[in-house]
């Protein structure tokens, strides 16, 4: 056993001193390699469509605001509809008022000259 922990010693001291790994732990570390490299991968493909989403959410946030944005024109524009057909009501009455004024002068002055 002591022999053979001397030969295990020696080998190791072997492949530290010249750099050399063994070939099953090379094979074992490409294998980690290649799996960190899939996962990697695989969460680039999960951020990239992350972002792609949030770029869809963000335009159609736009476009939820600008239809916000036009109702609440339209609501006003017909707001100022109703304001100005209620101020042409108005003066369209104060019209009638005028012109019945204007005609009960008028014919207060033709009796008068008559």
């Amino acid at each position: 056993l002591q022999l053979e922990f001397v030969e295990v010693h020696k080998q190791h001291e072997s492949t530290s001193s010249t750099g050399r790994r063994p070939l099953s732990e090379i094979f074992q570390t490409t294998k980690q390699l290649k799996a960190i490299k899939q996962n990697l991968l695989k969460k680039l493909e999960r951020e990239k469509s992350q972002k792609k989403m949030n770029e869809t959410f963000q335009h159609v946030l736009e476009i939820a605001n600008k239809i916000r944005q036009a109702q609440e024109d339209e609501i006003r524009l017909a707001e100022q509809k109703g304001e100005q057909i209620q101020s042409m009501a108005i003066a369209n009455r104060r019209l009638k008022q005028v012109r019945n004024v204007y005609d009960i002068l008028i014919d207060v002055v033709t009796n008068e000259e008559m």
